[in-house]
């Protein structure tokens, strides 16, 4: 890639993202004040007793960290008390905040933990963010959907049958998945996947690059406007192309 070219990649990567970041000010921002001056934070551990096969959970800002252990308990740091809701096995959490917003005056520390028992496999993990870091680790799940309109996403060690991410502004790194579908979308950020195992990967990056490392992929299309494509490992019929970048497999 030339000289000329990586000028046009840096000039359009900061135009897409800044108008991606402007959106997400009024969408997320322009709402609401998740973080007031002075306010108190409510922070509890809620213990929840019986099975659980399915997790909904919708939240405005907090960071959002699911996995899997000897407990089943949700614990919470936020502006407000969440709803926390188990009932037929599925656990539903849900924050909302909704005073008017008056300014970036941020709040450190709101977050949200949840634990389930080990073993435990669910029929499908919903998850629902406006803005907050997502972390997932060890859950086995048929179905595993999330929406995030800001923040990084981080999942390790994971098990799905059909898998899905869609985010407007956060970097993506997956390791140890293993899934028989999975598809990505992404208006500006990296995806970076390693140790992966997936049968049909649809990946598409607005702005940035797409990274798939010492991993398996049967089939699929990963494709970025502005950034570098690179796959490596036991890759099978997968269509790679960057409108304006590198594209390549296993270094060709």
């Amino acid at each position: 890639m030339n000289a000329a070219s990586r000028v046009i990649i840096t000039i359009m990567s900061v135009l897409t993202i800044a108008a991606i970041l402007a959106g997400l000010y009024i969408h997320v921002f322009g709402k609401k004040q998740l973080f007031i001056d002075g306010a108190v934070s409510v922070s509890d551990t809620v213990n929840l007793d019986g099975k659980v096969d399915e997790i909904s959970v919708d939240m405005d800002y907090a960071d959002l960290s699911i996995e899997t252990g000897d407990d089943f308990s949700v614990e919470y740091n936020l502006p407000d008390k969440p709803q926390i809701d188990l009932q037929n096995g599925k656990l539903t959490v849900k924050s909302k905040v909704s005073v008017p917003f008056n300014g970036f005056n941020m709040k450190p520390g709101y977050k949200i933990e949840v634990v389930i028992p080990e073993g435990s496999d669910l029929k499908n993990l919903d998850l629902e963010m406006d803005a907050g870091k997502v972390s997932v680790e060890g859950i086995r799940t048929k179905k595993f959907r999330i929406h995030s309109d800001a923040g990084d996403i981080d999942l390790d060690d994971i098990k799905a049958d059909a898998f899905e991410i869609d985010t407007d502004a956060g970097n993506i790194e997956i390791n140890e998945l293993e899934t028989e579908k999975m598809k990505v979308d992404a208006d500006a950020g990296n995806l970076k996947v390693k140790d992966s195992t997936i049968d049909s990967l649809d990946a598409h990056i607005d702005a940035g690059n797409i990274e798939v490392h010492d991993s398996t992929v049967n089939s699929g299309s990963c494709k970025t406007d502005f950034g570098n494509v690179s796959l490596n490992g036991n890759i099978g019929d997968v269509r790679v192309k960057s409108s304006v970048g590198n594209a390549e497999i296993n270094g060709k």
